[in-house]
């Protein structure tokens, strides 16, 4: 079940990024934005069922928590290698502790 809580922390990577690109174009309503926009909502509403339906079988505190640091981590490496936006070191700290978190939760 690791994986579907991997598959809901990467849609929620997947929607930050698709807003992150939204707002870059100036947040308006063109066509292409607006898409950018659904395709973002319809990524974390999809994302969101998906954990929903964990809830059903997982612990609460491992189905919401788990998701979430899965995201921090990825966005945060997206933000450092794509966006060339920089990491402290109280933040490289945070990445890994929550690496370590995620193997803790998975046993």
């Amino acid at each position: 079940m690791l994986w579907k809580l991997i598959l809901v922390g990467m849609g929620l990577t997947i929607g930050d990024v698709l807003m992150k690109q939204w707002m870059l174009g100036g947040a308006s309503f063109k066509k292409a934005m607006f898409i950018l926009y659904i395709s973002a909502l319809i990524v974390y509403g999809a994302s969101l069922t998906l954990e929903a339906f964990q809830l059903r079988t997982m612990n609460l505190s491992i189905a919401v928590i788990t998701p979430i640091l899965i995201n921090i981590v990825a966005i945060s490496l997206l933000s450092f290698f794509y966006y060339k936006e920089g990491l402290s070191i109280y933040q490289s700290a945070g990445i890994g502790l929550a690496v370590v978190s995620i193997v803790l939760f998975s046993k």
